[in-house]
């Protein structure tokens, strides 16, 4: 994408595509910063609302201009859905429950997004990135995701409560997050093996942290407890 002239997208571009499985819109990792703002290729007529056909099982779209997904596309089929550095503010508005082929969200730096939508269907659901999200205020419920084993919400300075995740865990980054306190479930990841809270606004922890059995690394740099540690 970054040998190619800038083209203008109109929202239902793709609806008479009814068989199309995968959209691509890619930029080398060299050139994928928010400061490369020349590189974004793609552009809308009207920057609000994209139509997808059903068929759909892989989006990458970088810099995705649209403001959220049709509510008319049905996620049934999506394997992969990534957007980084897009301009979403919401992904859907309906509750879809057969995300079952869904294994992949990336949403990093979309710093419109606001929230993300109910994953309760995506039981296949490994991996969630929602690092420099800077406007999500509110995750979904993902204790009975038990696939998921990565999840990072690094930079998500708004973000203030943490909804309780399935224990299979071995990593979790809340760097830079607005989370005040981790949670007493925390005992029970009893995989954790990395606990990052590096700048992050958490002042309590919890004394369940003690009883993570498997925990390696424990983070506190420039966090507010930090000094209250040794109390653990």
């Amino acid at each position: 994408m970054s040998r190619m002239g800038n083209l203008s997208f109109q929202p239902s571009v793709f609806e008479s595509m009814i068989n199309l499985k995968c959209i691509f819109f890619y930029f080398p990792p060299c050139l994928l910063r928010e400061e490369h703002e020349d590189y974004k290729k793609l552009y809308a007529y009207q920057d609000d609302i994209i139509s997808l056909p059903n068929e759909l099982r892989y989006l990458r779209w970088d810099y995705c201009p649209f403001k959220s997904l049709s509510s008319s596309f049905n996620p049934k089929n999506l394997v992969a859905l990534e957007l980084p550095y897009g301009n979403m503010k919401q992904l859907w508005n309906e509750v879809h429950k057969d995300l079952v082929h869904l294994w992949k969200i990336n949403l990093f730096c979309c710093k419109n997004l606001k929230k993300i939508p109910n994953l309760l269907g995506a039981v296949n659901l490994e991996r969630l990135q929602c690092a420099n999200c800077e406007s999500l205020v509110k995750l979904p419920s993902l204790a009975r995701l038990t696939s998921l084993t990565s999840l990072c919400l690094m930079g998500c300075c708004r973000l203030k409560k943490f909804s309780e995740i399935p224990n299979n865990f071995d990593e979790l980054d809340l760097s830079e997050t607005g989370i005040k306190k981790v949670p007493d479930f925390i005992e029970r990841l009893d995989r954790l093996q990395r606990l990052t809270l590096r700048n992050s606004m958490v002042k309590d922890l919890s004394r369940n942290i003690s009883k993570l059995k498997s925990l390696e690394v424990l983070d506190l740099s420039g966090c507010c407890c930090s000094n209250r540690v040794g109390s653990v």
